[in-house]
Formats: structure tokens, sequence, C-alpha cells
């Protein structure tokens, strides 16, 4: 193969990358680096067992949200998931499932910090303080935010290093990861996959479609 041919072959690749990366089917700084990981199955078991988070269990349409409160794009949809929860009720069960990823140095931290906060029922409140702050998520600034919010500063600290905090987190990402989830943030509607940042307008499209056939 001549170097000209094999120049030629490298500016494809480069090229089919860009394109890839623009329209959103790669997200590097989110990827999760295991080879080993199964394909992403057709459909999600939405049961809570191993999920932290469900605002109505007993809904006929799931939306699962795979997010990591380190992640920049789970950032970008925060708000988008909250007016969703807002303004479909009781039509849907919004859980959310940590995942966080080894990219992410603290993100293992601010998912049990979060379990933590869910356990006094400030699941919403503390969450938001963490997207706020999301370049300053070390164990003293969760301490600090948790006393911010009002939070029993003897209980969240117990909880926080405890082992059932982590054993929920490590649960969530394996359950995560059994289904192929490789980036955050990752939705699940009713058996249909959307990865990375979505437009709201179409995130509820696809619900009112779920809804509409109770499914």
């Amino acid at each position: 193969m001549t170097g000209k041919t094999t120049d030629i072959m490298m500016m494809a690749v480069l090229v089919v990358l860009v394109v890839m990366l623009s329209a959103g089917a790669v997200f590097i700084d989110d990827l999760i680096p295991s080879p080993s990981l199964p394909k992403a199955s057709a459909k999600v078991d939405p049961s809570l067992a191993r999920v932290s988070f469900g605002s109505n269990p007993n809904a006929s349409v799931h939306m699962l949200v795979f997010g990591d409160y380190e992640c920049a794009n789970t950032k970008v949809d925060w708000e988008m998931i909250k007016r969703i929860r807002s303004d479909y009720g009781k039509k849907i069960n919004l859980v959310w499932v940590h995942t966080p990823l080894d990219v992410h140095p603290h993100s293992q931290a601010a998912a049990r910090a979060v379990v933590c906060a869910q356990a006094q029922g400030k699941f919403w409140e503390f969450s938001d303080v963490l997207f706020a702050n999301q370049d300053r998520l070390d164990d003293g600034a969760l301490l600090e935010y948790a006393a911010r919010i009002g939070l029993d500063q003897t209980v969240f600290r117990s909880c926080f290093y405890s082992s059932r905090a982590e054993n929920k987190v490590r649960d969530d990402l394996v359950f995560a990861l059994g289904h192929g989830i490789r980036g955050t943030p990752t939705y699940v509607i009713s058996g249909r996959w959307f990865e990375g940042v979505q437009d709201e307008g179409f995130l509820r499209g696809v619900l009112d479609s779920a809804v509409e056939a109770g499914q």
C-alpha cells in the first residue's frame, strides 16, 4: 500500500469520526472505558430494586435516566429532566439511575451523597446544588452542601461514609453496565434508547406517544 493511499484512508477515517461526533453518536468525555461491555439490550427492566429514585412506580410509562453528577452533558439536560417530571407528574415513572463514570473522579462520592440526601427527602434539592457546583464535588464540598440545604449533619455523615450508600451506588452502576449503558446521559423510555444531550420537544413527543399508548 502506497503512502498516498494510506493518507487518503486516514483522512476518510477522520471525516467519519467528525461526522459521528457532530451527530452525538460518540461522546468521548463520558465514555466508560470497557471494551467488554455488552451491547445495549432492547428492553430495560424498570424495577426499582437497583435504581435510586422512582417518582411513580405504578405508572405504565417508565423513563429511566442514567446520569452522572460530574458529567457536563447530564448537567445540560438537568433542567429539562425536572420540567418533564413536573409536567408529566403521575403519568410517568421517572427513575434516576446513578451511573458514575470512571473518567470523573468525584462522581462516585457525589452519587453516594445524593443517596444520603434522598434518605432525608432532599433528592432534587441536593441534585440542584451539585449540578450548580459541578466544578467542586470533593468530600468537603459535599458535606458543606448538605449543611446548606438543611440536612441533619450527623445522619448525613453516617450515611455518606457507610457501606449502605456505597452499595446502593454500586447496584445502580451494575444495573447500568449490565444493560450496556456506555455514557451519560442515557434515556430509556418504554424500551427506546436515546444517548447524549436531547432535544426537549423530541423527548416530550416520545413520552406523549408512550402515554397515549399506555406503555
